[in-house]
């Protein structure tokens, strides 16, 4: 891209978001290689980005690990609808929009291989990563049936180990056997990176968002207690209610939110920012 089209691009941003809002898309974007590998400065970065813009940004740590139970986290949201960013706060009716996770192919299949242990090509996970259909959830494209099975046969290895071991998050699994974490890792991430994503929107429900499909399937269909999720995306009226506790001024109706995980008590590395 040369220089004077990514002048352009930044002057009719600056049009049409104004000049802070500039400044914020600059630093997401600049940074965003480097950071994805670099989980500490992620969250000075997150933090530099919240003093901008409070509103768009969460108080929790946005590599914050909570643990949910997988039978809650039944709808997928429209990642066009929401920003690609872990701690980002979004408003918006995303939340009113979502398809149920139990009827996309993904869940449909790793039931299909759990349950009735089909084949994999018999399944419609096979074709839809040989021909990537407009409505799928994932972004990246195979080539080869070579390519196909490869994949599928990562996943195989990764209900075996939730069958033999229970789950584990990515920081835990890190900590036990980091050369080994970071080769199944599925992209350049970081590993910490790497755990299921979740969106929360206004009521505290968690809709899955990016990262972790076949994880989440898979820990669905075992009848797993507990996964491990960072959250994306918080819509700005649930983040509120988390301004509100932090402020010990939580109105008698939100109460009921007291033992959500999102607003349990931070100790420890996930701590929220100051």
């Amino acid at each position: 891209m040369g220089i004077s089209t990514v002048v352009n691009k930044s002057y009719k941003y600056y049009q049409e978001h104004g000049l802070q809002n500039l400044i914020i898309a600059a630093v997401r974007r600049s940074t965003r290689p480097v950071l994805s590998r670099r989980p500490t400065i992620y969250r000075w970065r997150h933090y530099f980005l919240r003093k901008l813009a409070p509103a768009s940004y969460t108080d929790a740590d946005p590599l914050k690990i909570i643990w949910a139970n997988p039978d809650v986290i039944n709808y997928l949201v429209d990642r066009s609808a929401c920003p690609n960013e872990l701690g980002s706060v979004c408003s918006g009716n995303w939340d009113q929009t979502c398809r149920r996770f139990q009827e996309t192919r993904v869940y449909q299949s790793i039931y299909d291989r759990i349950v009735k242990d089909a084949a994999w090509d018999n399944t419609p996970l096979y074709d839809a990563l040989l021909d990537l259909p407009k409505d799928a959830i994932w972004e990246r494209e195979y080539k080869t049936e070579v390519e196909v099975d490869e994949r599928l046969q990562h996943i195989d290895k990764i209900i075996s180990k939730i069958k033999e071991n229970g789950y584990y998050s990515q920081k835990q699994l890190l900590e036990k056997n980091p050369s080994h974490t970071k080769e199944m890792n599925n992209d350049a991430v970081h590993p910490r990176f790497n755990e299921i994503r979740v969106a929360i929107g206004r009521d505290g429900e968690m809709y899955m968002c990016r990262r972790g499909l076949h994880r989440l399937a898979i820990a669905k269909v075992l009848d797993i207690d507990e996964v491990a999720v960072l959250v994306a995306i918080r819509h700005h009226r649930w983040q509120r209610i988390r301004d509100n506790l932090r402020q010990n001024e939580l109105s008698v109706s939100d109460k009921k939110w007291i033992n959500h995980p999102d607003l349990a008590e931070f100790d420890g590395e996930d701590q929220k920012l100051p």
